[in-house]
């Protein structure tokens, strides 16, 4: 095919000014017409990159495989000779750097917002790495802002996409294009940095030293697996999390104590030696195990202190060690104990990068949970957990006759050097115009002087005497170019400082973030928590800094504390920063409930629902009780879309299909020879092949449940949002469950508006919906623990007192008046029409106390045959209609789902009585009967209703 170059005319936009790691808007921002076009023409225009070779590589974040083809467009255009392209467009941020550096490319184009949330409400960046792999330096990102200010026009290739999944080399018109391996060059770059067969001895050897790894859904999950399960060996519930999805699973790809919760409670949960997470794009981590968190300051410091001793890359010694401003200097200890340069830095690693290329700096790190070295040009986070792991390995060949966890190794530091409290506050998204004024304050008494000699006491009894405060300057040794007003620094006679930043890897308002050390020598003080170690310290930051007269904030975001060491033996000791019990109480205040009876709804309401279930006196021919399909089922599902099918029928639905993929049919039909099967969602075909035979199917059924064992496959999605749509056109009821959920997540517009619709989402599920429609940060309720990084955000938009029943109106509300069935220890039926009153009602019918796997699939089976009567209801198949009863047909999928839960919950409940923690999914099947006529009574149960 031949390939046109077409000069497309465009017009600038303002504020496309690459940040410390690029530049970092909304999906909405990058999606605005030309915007990612001409930021990718600037980049291009300003490195001339005609003739070279580029690496393109993200996170895996909603729109990087669009964005990798929009920049093979205007790349191949623009004249780039080749293109080194990750498999699906995915390349940690590390894996890029040394991609970039091993094949002597030009450059690089990354896609990721790092840490930030992904998916299509949050955020999307794009930043340019050079030809050492390393982050563009300032005078290269400030030409290309200066380009982004003059672009008219920008060229485009026309030409069918490349597809990324299969590696191989092809051509895009004139331009080269490799696909290649995501993870196997990196893999092979740390098998020559680290003791592999000593960290596997250890593993092996040590069989009560258990390892956990937590990828977020980020971009490491493959890494993470092909080093911890395909090379050392451990077994598969080594990691969790670790597909990467483009919403990161709904949650905050940041590896810090609050965003990393699901490591954090598997952790204390099973009593895991040594966890770890990473962050979205990679280049970020987190260590945390049994009885210890390690700060990032005082985790950059322990891998210096033995980097030569037991990492063979670093066998030669040191070159230099270096932290950004910001952090502790707990690093500073250690080079100055081994006798090495230390620098610090400002925040961004492209200042460490320069250190690096004039062979200066071995190792670095920041307090953001940023730790490398001298082996690429980017921190890595992988890189770091894996030096944790050969330490580990090491302090244990030391010490044959007992086993080192991380919290031995953190004393034997503190012991050495000495202890760095360290804690750092983040004011996320707080006014612009409120953080410039702190900040000219602060610069204010810097300038006159005003603040130096003063004394500052604290209610703690504590006295504190500034000593100096500067902004902080920094003058590059290497190429000698001057960053300015880096932060603002007060320090004291004690040797404490407070810092205070603004930040800039936001996406919208400012960050400010304030730091708080205090360092000390004194043994007694190193298990002391952190909170106590700085309070009155942190009391003196916030009256010089006015912080909260200015931001108009009592809270921070994130509270960040300093690796804390428990006093005993029998894990680590949660204690609730200020502030949380306040809001944990204000939680169980609007969970309470004064009714003490196992039926929470109203008689009225019980009333209207037995009107929908149908009579059996023997005038009923086969169909009229109900006829259910379920779709969803594929190689790997095959259970899910079994149990939903049968509960649907075991409750009363005369019919009941699946379906499915034809991989999964055999199964499913060999489960229950009584489910009608239908194989045609097929993997090799369109899914428009199949859309009259789907469409004629439909329209012979009452109820389409979509969902149970569907997956995220593109082809079996695309089939999901067909046949949702079919099912709009004929005007079915609709219930949408597990991956079907996810769907709507991603396009809430597949649902949106249509009432007939019941959702069933969990915990999880519920929490990305709500993000996704309506933005609201869920709310943690008070079956989740406090841990010590607390994130107020979720406090801001609404009031910590707000009824959980009134989040589940929100998501209802804005999809349109959808019924939401939000399950929990209690399940939040709600619903909320554009043209009506909203609708709840919370169902505490007492239910099992094992959740079994598949008993949402029971739900959404039972929600569909609730959902068939209601049709047959309404249509008058049994001589009687809601006009009869006086229920406003718009009630019945509210109806629906008050008697799926119901229902529902009694089933486990009855389960868990007969089979105790052996109860499985398969054993709630039979209880479906008898729970029936236990809500509904004996005659409901004989059909004489």
């Amino acid at each position: 095919m031949s390939a046109q170059v077409k000069e497309i005319p465009t017009k600038p936009y303002d504020g496309q000014k690459p940040g410390t790691s690029g530049l970092r808007k909304r999906v909405k921002v990058f999606q605005q017409e030309h915007y990612t076009e001409n930021f990718i023409q600037a980049i291009l225009d300003s490195v001339d990159a005609k003739g070279q070779t580029l690496v393109i590589g993200g996170d895996g974040r909603y729109l990087v495989p669009e964005t990798v083809q929009t920049i093979l467009k205007i790349g191949s255009a623009h004249g780039v000779a080749k293109f080194l392209i990750g498999r699906n467009g995915i390349l940690s941020t590390p894996a890029a750097s040394n991609v970039i550096r091993k094949y002597k490319a030009y450059g690089g184009i990354i896609l990721t917002a790092s840490h930030n949330p992904g998916g299509p409400n949050n955020d999307f960046g794009i930043k340019y790495n050079m030809s050492n792999g390393g982050p563009a330096p300032e005078n290269v990102t400030e030409k290309i802002f200066k380009r982004t200010k003059e672009i008219t026009t920008y060229k485009t290739l026309e030409y069918p996409p490349v597809d990324l999944s299969k590696i191989g080399a092809t051509k895009y018109g004139p331009t080269d294009v490799e696909i290649i391996d995501s993870v196997s060059d990196y893999l092979g770059l740390l098998e020559g940095i680290f003791d592999f067969a000593l960290i596997k001895n250890f593993l092996d050897s040590t069989l009560d030293f258990r390892v956990l790894f937590d990828g977020l859904h980020g971009v490491t999950g493959p890494y993470a697996r092909a080093i911890l399960v395909d090379t050392l060996k451990l077994p598969e519930s080594s990691v969790q999390n670790c597909v990467p999805l483009p919403d990161f699973g709904g949650g905050h790809p940041d590896p810090n104590l609050t965003y990393a919760h699901s490591l954090v409670e598997a952790v204390e949960k099973n009593n895991i030696q040594f966890g770890a997470a990473s962050d979205g794009d990679g280049d970020r981590n987190m260590i945390y195990g049994k009885g210890a968190f390690v700060t990032p300051s005082d985790s950059v410091a322990i891998i210096a202190d033995w980097a030569q001793e037991c990492i063979p890359y670093f066998k030669s010694g040191l070159k230099g060690l270096a932290r950004s401003m910001p952090t502790s200097a707990a690093i500073d200890y250690v080079a100055e104990k081994k006798g090495v340069e230390h620098f610090e830095v400002p925040t961004g690693w492209k200042f460490f990068s320069n250190l690096m290329d004039a062979g200066r700096l071995s190792i670095c790190g920041e307090e953001s949970f940023g730790t490398g070295s001298d082996h690429i040009r980017e921190k890595d986070g992988v890189w770091a957990i894996v030096a944790w792991l050969n330490i580990l390995a090491a302090a244990n060949k030391k010490s044959p006759n007992k086993v080192i966890g991380i919290k031995e190794i953190l004393l034997d530091h503190y012991e050495k050097y000495g202890r760095s409290f360290f804690s750092r506050y983040d004011y996320e998204e707080v006014s612009s115009e409120a953080a410039g004024k702190m900040v000219d304050a602060l610069n204010k008494h810097i300038v006159e002087g005003s603040l130096v000699g003063k004394e500052l006491k604290a209610t703690t009894g504590e006295s504190f005497t500034v000593s100096e405060t500067k902004n902080f300057d920094y003058t590059d040794p290497i190429d000698k170019s001057v960053s300015k007003n880096q932060g603002q620094i007060v320090r004291f006679s004690d040797g404490s400082r407070v810092v205070f930043r603004l930040s800039g890897t936001g996406s919208q308002g400012a960050t400010v973030r304030m730091y708080v050390e205090k360092y000390t020598k004194d043994a007694s003080q190193f298990t002391k928590e952190t909170g106590e170690g700085l309070k009155g310290l942190i009391e003196v930051a916030l009256t010089i800094s006015k912080l909260k007269e200015f931001l108009g904030v009592e809270k921070p975001t994130v509270i960040t504390l300093s690796s804390l060491v428990n006093r005993t033996d029998r894990g680590f000791n949660f204690k609730r920063p200020a502030g949380v019990g306040y809001y944990r109480q204000k939680i169980e205040e609007g969970w309470k409930r004064k009714k003490k009876t196992t039926m929470p709804i109203p008689d009225s309401l019980f009333k209207q629902l037995k009107y929908l279930i149908p009579p059996l006196n023997g005038t009923l021919y086969k169909g009229q009780s109900g006829r259910v399909a379920v779709l969803g089922g594929a190689l790997d599902y095959t259970g899910a879309p079994y149990f939903a099918a049968i509960s649907s029928q075991r409750l009363g639905a005369d019919l009941s299909h699946v379906i499915c993929a034809p991989t999964a049919a055999g199964a499913i039909k060999g489960y229950a020879p009584d489910l009608i099967v239908h194989p045609i969602l097929r993997e090799d075909k369109p899914c428009d092949s199949v859309k009259s035979e789907l469409d004629a199917l439909l329209k012979r059924l009452h109820v389409l449940v979509v969902g149970p064992g569907l997956g995220r496959e593109d082809y079996m999605q695309d089939y999901a949002r067909m046949a949702v749509g079919l099912a709009r056109e004929q005007k079915m009821y609709l219930v949408l469950d597990a991956d079907a959920l996810y769907m709507v997540g991603l396009d809430p517009d597949v649902i949106r508006g249509y009432e007939k619709a019941v959702l069933t989402p969990n915990v999880v599920e519920f929490r990305r919906l709500s993000e996704a429609v309506v933005g609201i940060p869920y709310l943690t309720n008070k079956f989740v623990k406090p841990i010590l990084t607390v994130n107020f955000s979720s406090l801001q938009n609404i009031d910590p007192s707000t009824e959980p029943l009134i989040r589940a109106q929100l998501v209802s509300k804005s999809l349109g008046g959808v019924t939401i069935i939000q399950k929990g220890p209690e399940d939040i039926i709600a619903v909320h029409p554009q043209s009506s009153d909203p609708q709840t009602a919370i169902v505490d019918t007492p239910g099992s106390l094992k959740r079994c796997g598949g008993q949402g699939d029971i739900l959404s089976g039972a929600a569909g045959t609730f959902l068939a009567w209601a049709k047959c209801f309404e249509d008058g198949a049994w001589g009687r209609t809601p006009s009869d009863a006086e229920i406003p047909v718009s009630r019945l999928p509210f109806l629906g789902a008050v008697g799926a839960s119901i229902v529902t919950r009694t089933v486990s409940r009855r389960g868990f009585k007969k089979m105790g923690r052996s109860l499985i999914t398969a054993d709630l099947i039979d209880e479906i009967g008898g729970a029936f006529g236990e809500v509904f009574g004996e005659e409901a149960e004989k059909g004489k209703l």
